[in-house]
């Protein structure tokens, strides 16, 4: 009988400024995948999965969407989430993680999410 083991990792850098200039890579290829956008009135957002719907209609004011987000500061601290797993709900008696199970239903422009989301959803 055999345990399994996790495969040994080993670090891709040697160095502590090779290990930096790595995670300024990752960094980069990030922003290039998925930019911070910056609205007029400074809201700042990223668009994180867009709609699977092939042909998904416009988000516009009235529109019934299905929505999970995450807040943070600035400066990039978290703040609070809905459906990315940072925060806890009861689900089947217990406590876990809110990961895919805690959306909210909105219709844009009732004002029933920050107003930093909603500018960012139109």
């Amino acid at each position: 009988m055999s345990l399994l083991h996790p495969a040994t990792a080993y670090a891709k850098c040697t160095d502590i400024e090779s290990c930096r200039e790595e995670g300024e890579r990752k960094i980069e290829a990030d922003l290039k995948l998925n930019p911070i956008m910056k609205l007029s009135d400074g809201v700042r957002y990223r668009v994180l999965q867009p709609s699977t719907l092939p042909s998904a209609p416009k988000v516009k004011e009235g529109s019934s969407i299905d929505l999970i987000y995450s807040i943070s500061t600035a400066s990039g601290q978290y703040m609070y989430s809905k459906g990315f797993g940072f925060e806890k709900v009861s689900f089947g008696g217990k406590q876990q993680s809110d990961l895919g199970l805690d959306s909210m239903r909105i219709v844009v422009g009732k004002q029933n999410v920050p107003v930093g989301i909603e500018s960012a959803l139109i």
